[in-house]
């Protein structure tokens, strides 16, 4: 009997390897996600490549199908189309009910103006620098780099960053573009890929009445009435309780792919059908409410991008970025990718945001420019046009332009989709890492006083740097003459030094801190002996917020006199209406100073000296007093 237990193939490698990342990454994706602001394409495209025929050579996708050109790129086109129709549906079911028609301007300018500009302008540049190719077969190239990727964009524009600093409906917008504009890369393909094959007469032709009128407008036909229908369905079998929870939210997937399989039995544009699919599919908002916590739909989205990422990383031909026969270099090939990153849409975006409804302003436009990714759009574009042409079979020449372009679009294509997922998936971290590394964190004095802030830190004679006062209900001649009163019933209270409040509720009250502090012996600013102890900063007053409902009680401390009290007549009435409510039958204490800057010491009642304060400091703090006695004298 025979058995050999590793008989081992490449589906099995492939599977351990795809179900090991998505384990690790798993284990690890609150810290890569929410503190590194890194999604999944980049970990997976990195090590896709890691285990490609680059790297260990576990996988590789261009030796399947025997190794032949047609059939691995059937393959390629074939996984991202699946990937791309269940990110197109899902960005369609996430809009808002009527978010086609309530924002049709701003996508309608974004769509035709943003592509048409890109399209131009990335046709221009391919034909600059890549001297094999002439102007039309660069347009072909250019209409695989015109469309945003609606993964990659789902993944920058969905994170935990972007929701706290991105605007909701800049989000929206950008995700709404991403996904139609993959559908709508069909006609800027498909002129350029009939110039190329049959020539200007017979192109415009076939372009509008097969491209325009067959492949787009009934795709988008099809879709809103896949979509309506279904919805009407589902709500009907809801009524009637035919359909459990798990079987609706399983809804996000089948509708997806059968949309897209009737899509391509008519011939139609798959991904603008499933993407009105799901926009009309979720039209009333109905299915948002009742999908709204689960989490079906963004596991299997996670499993569908790693795998697809993993393969494009795996896929990558490093081979083709250097070949003299293409006319290609790496040098070349990194010119077109920053030039791409910087013209493809910055400027157009720049230009027309003012007539944009949903872009406000210059930053908005700015990143609405920065972030349109490239990725699995434009590998799925690629494949689809190298169906279309040609397969090369021996020796390439520049005069056979459609050999050519079909043996060099995958190679550049596919070297600005590698930067791209590089340059836009470590965007927002190398941000992030850089505010903080240029933030200066610089904190001002607590108090607004001429005196140094050093002053503030000189241990004074008899206190310690954790002090407690214990002031009576009833005010002692010593707490007169040191110029604090104190109103209403006390308690023993507490606020931290440079408290601030917060809300209205929170009462404010000036406190005399340096007449407080201020020991036996030291010169005051008002009888002329200032200047070596501190200067005139001694005779200012230092406005000290404290919390009323953290102290649990409101009581009042003022300036004696009503100099700069804190409250009118109406705070006085909310004081005396709220003491009536206290119990008054114990004895209760007013406020406690306490500095909590260093280790506390036993709380320790202490009895302030008496200190005279001349005429003129109370004058000073106490203008009313000094005019009465003015008026009297």
């Amino acid at each position: 009997m025979y058995f050999w237990p590793f008989d081992v193939s490449t589906v099995h490698i492939t599977y351990a390897c795809l179900g090991s990342f998505v384990v690790f990454f798993t284990l690890f994706s609150l810290v890569i996600r929410e503190k590194l602001y890194l999604g999944e394409a980049i970990w997976a495209t990195v090590f896709g490549i890691a285990i490609g025929p680059y790297g260990t050579n576990i996988v590789n996708p261009r030796s399947w199908g025997d190794a032949d050109i047609a059939k691995v790129n059937a393959i390629t086109m074939e996984v991202t189309r699946v990937v791309l129709a269940l990110g197109v549906f899902a960005i369609g079911v996430e809009l808002p009910k009527s978010y086609l028609l309530r924002h049709w301007r701003s996508l309608t300018i974004l769509l035709l103006g943003g592509m048409t500009w890109g399209w131009l302008i990335c046709g221009a540049l391919i034909y600059v620098l890549v001297p094999g190719l002439q102007f039309y077969p660069a347009l072909v190239v250019s209409a695989c780099l015109t469309p945003t990727d609606p993964i990659l964009a789902a993944a920058v524009c969905g994170g935990k960053y972007a929701e706290k600093h991105v605007p909701l409906h800049l989000r929206r917008i950008l995700a709404a573009e991403s996904a139609a504009n993959d559908g709508l890369a069909f006609p800027f393909l498909y002129i350029s890929l009939y110039l190329v094959l049959e020539g200007p007469g017979e192109a415009v032709r076939d372009w509008f009445l097969i491209t325009w009128l067959y492949e787009v407008f009934v795709g988008i036909l099809m879709g809103c009435v896949f979509g309506s229908l279904f919805r009407m369905l589902m709500k009907m079998c809801e009524k009637r309780e035919f359909v459990d929870r798990s079987s609706s939210v399983a809804q996000y997937v089948a509708l997806a792919i059968m949309t897209m399989g009737f899509a391509l039995l008519l011939g139609v544009d798959e991904l603008l059908a499933a993407f009105f699919a799901g926009t009309a599919f979720s039209w009333d908002g109905a299915f948002n409410e009742a999908t709204e916590d689960t989490s079906f739909s963004s596991v299997m989205a996670m499993l569908f991008d790693s795998a697809c990422f993993i393969f494009i990383g795996a896929w990558m031909p490093f081979a083709s970025f250097y070949d003299a026969n293409l006319t290609l270099t790496v040098w070349r090939l990194v010119v077109i990718t920053i030039l791409l990153l910087l013209v493809r849409r910055i400027p157009p975006i720049l230009m027309s945001y003012k007539i944009i409804p949903d872009i406000k302003n210059f930053k908005e436009a700015l990143f609405s420019g920065h972030f349109g990714p490239m990725g699995v759009g434009a590998v799925f574009i690629s494949s689809l046009a190298v169906s279309k042409l040609p397969t090369p079979t021996g020796p390439i020449s520049a005069d056979d332009q459609q050999t050519l372009l079909a043996a060099s679009i995958q190679p550049i294509v596919a070297f600005v989709v590698l930067w791209s997922i590089l340059i836009h998936g470590l965007s927002i971290p190398f941000w992030t890492l850089s505010k903080r590394v240029n933030t200066l964190t610089y904190t001002w004095p607590r108090s607004p006083t001429a005196q140094p802030e050093w002053l503030n830190q000189v241990l004074r004679p008899g206190f310690s740097r954790t002090t407690t006062m214990t002031q009576p209900t009833t005010p002692t001649p010593g707490f007169v003459e040191s110029g604090i009163v104190v109103e209403g019933e006390g308690s023993v209270d507490e606020w931290p030094e440079g408290r601030k409040a917060e809300t209205p509720s929170q009462e404010r009250g000036p406190v005399l801190i340096d007449e407080v502090l201020r020991t036996a012996g030291q010169p005051s600013a008002g009888d002329g002996t200032a200047g070596t102890q501190g200067g005139p900063g001694l005779a200012r007053q230092r406005l000290v917020t404290f919390s009323a409902e953290e102290k649990g009680r409101e009581s009042r401390v003022s300036n004696i006199g009503g100099g700069w009290l804190a409250g009118g007549p109406e705070d006085e009435a909310e004081d005396d209406e709220h003491a009536a409510k206290e119990d008054t039958s114990e004895e209760q204490a007013s406020p406690v100073l306490e500095e909590t800057n260093h280790p506390a010491i036993p709380d320790t009642p202490i009895t302030l000296p008496t200190v005279p304060i001349p005429a003129a400091l109370r004058d000073v703090a106490n203008p009313q007093n000094a005019a009465h006695g003015a008026q009297g004298s």
